[in-house]
């Protein structure tokens, strides 16, 4: 990767996006040619394998594969894998997919599923016919279960249901902005769920299909970072975004369109106690600060554990402590997975507890130090618009912080 880098990238998504980058806009996705420049950059033989361990909305993944290479997203949120393995579904299997969604939409779809998480968005008379149809989607594309294995024409079609759904229900939002509630005065009919989502579906079966042969070779798989189910040293390039220790609580971001999906309150509970950069405290809890942790690390939540606000040191020191034990855990994998002659280009924003700095690129690149990996901060660059900025409750720190986003990169020795 050249040094010209830093004066041709920006990370961040561009006001004005594009084709299947306008399918979702999600809060902490980066460009599609940010990721497209990345992968050139990297110089990789043609069919390469390209990852990415946080999927998000599958910008990584569009790139690769554009660019000529393999790839496989991982993610454990559902929704996240439905909307990256929809992005590379193929344009035969998204016109099939929409010869299926019309009659299907034209039923009339009951079901005795629970529907507690839909019914807080929309009338029941709604909230059966989404199900309904998600239901028939699942069946007709033999989906199991757990979700391990999506047809690209069956996550084309849950996607667009999605989408229908969340361009239908009106939100508000709440002291976190990035979390929202259903709005007042909900009224959606049955109708207004099967046309939209036959619309929706028709509408973006034409948008950037990508290429057939290498995304029939790709894949999205619903895993864990911190357990990556990928051959060791098999990795070309990684290219993704861990989640930002910003309290952005990805579960209750897609609360909606994981409803959509299926998830039942139980589910949710799981999934928002599992994703990393969570609010919630998993069990065991601990207090105690890992003495093989780099030390700058240890000083920040040394920081945190003496700072004289209310919970710094029970909560929010727990808090942090377990974010930086996924990180580790996560990057023990990227080492793992990576070939000899391997990269993962990560990027990642700073962010602050009170006044004390949490600059995520070089914290993640001692702890990638301590693995053996050699780690480069490639670049920096400010950032104007963040979560705390919208926070109104957190705007009065904004006078004496400095946001930066940071490209890092790793390689083995």
């Amino acid at each position: 990767m050249t040094e010209a880098l830093p004066l041709v990238l920006n990370p961040k998504r561009l006001a004005r996006d594009e084709g299947v980058d306008t399918w979702y806009p999600y809060y902490a996705g980066f460009s599609s040619r940010f990721a497209s420049a990345a992968i050139a950059e990297a110089e990789l033989r043609p069919g390469s394998l390209v990852l990415d361990p946080w999927a998000g909305s599958g910008t990584t993944l569009c790139a690769a594969v554009e660019e000529g290479h393999r790839a496989v997203g991982i993610d454990l949120n559902p929704f996240a894998v439905v909307l990256s393995a929809a992005k590379l579904c193929p344009a035969p299997e998204r016109l099939k997919a929409v010869e299926v969604a019309r009659p299907l939409a034209r039923r009339i779809a009951t079901s005795s599923a629970p529907i507690d998480e839909l019914e807080q968005w929309m009338p029941t008379s709604a909230a059966r016919r989404v199900e309904g149809i998600a239901t028939a989607i699942r069946r007709e594309f033999d989906i199991p279960a757990d979700w391990t294995a999506i047809p690209p024409g069956a996550a084309f079609l849950l996607f667009a249901l999605v989408r229908a759904v969340s361009d239908l229900v009106p939100r508000t939002r709440v002291s976190n902005p990035t979390w929202s509630r259903p709005g007042a005065n909900i009224n959606i009919s049955t109708r207004d769920i099967s046309r939209d989502f036959v619309r929706i579906a028709e509408q973006y079966a034409s948008v950037n299909p990508p290429r057939k042969d290498l995304a029939d070779k790709s894949r999205v798989v619903l895993a864990d970072a911190r357990s990556l189910p990928i051959a060791s040293r098999s990795v070309h390039l990684i290219l993704g975004s861990p989640p930002y220790c910003t309290r952005i609580d990805y579960a209750v971001t897609t609360r909606l369109e994981l409803a959509v999906l299926g998830c039942d309150a139980g589910a949710f509970a799981t999934l928002r106690r599992a994703l990393m950069g969570t609010t919630a405290i998993r069990s065991p809890r601990t207090d105690e600060i890992p003495e093989h942790w780099p030390r700058r690390l240890r000083r920040v939540l040394a920081s945190v554990r003496d700072h004289p606000s209310h919970r710094s040191k029970g909560y929010y020191l727990r808090n942090l402590l377990q974010y930086f034990n996924d990180a580790d855990e996560s990057l023990a994998e990227i080492r793992r997975t990576l070939t000899a002659r391997g990269q993962a280009l990560l990027v990642l924003q700073s962010s602050y507890y009170k006044e004390h700095e949490l600059d995520l690129a070089a914290l993640f690149a001692d702890i990638a130090r301590e693995m053996g990996l050699s780690a480069e901060i490639m670049f920096r660059m400010p950032v104007r618009r963040v979560m705390t900025s919208l926070n109104s409750k957190s705007r009065r720190y904004l006078d004496t912080r400095s946001y930066t986003e940071s490209l890092l990169r790793l390689r083995r020795h």
